[in-house]
């Protein structure tokens, strides 16, 4: 009976820790494409007081990310 206790919350522990890597991955995955989207956003319609910080933004995605970043 013991064994099957232990077994049990064993398998529950490694169910656990597969979600919290799969949600791991999951937000990963999503903050990813929210700086691949904010990176490749067009500045041409920024306002001027807006635009240093938009680059500034940019370049920090493109230092993340290892991306080139020419601006």
């Amino acid at each position: 009976m013991k064994k099957e206790i232990m077994e049990i919350k064993r398998i529950r522990e490694e169910k656990y820790l597969t979600l919290a890597d799969e949600q791991r991955e999951a937000l990963r995955q999503t903050m990813f494409d929210k700086d691949l989207e904010t990176y490749n956003r067009p500045t041409d319609n920024v306002h001027q007081a807006m635009l240093e910080i938009t680059l500034a933004r940019k370049r920090e995605i493109a230092k993340k990310y290892g991306w080139p970043c020419d601006f």
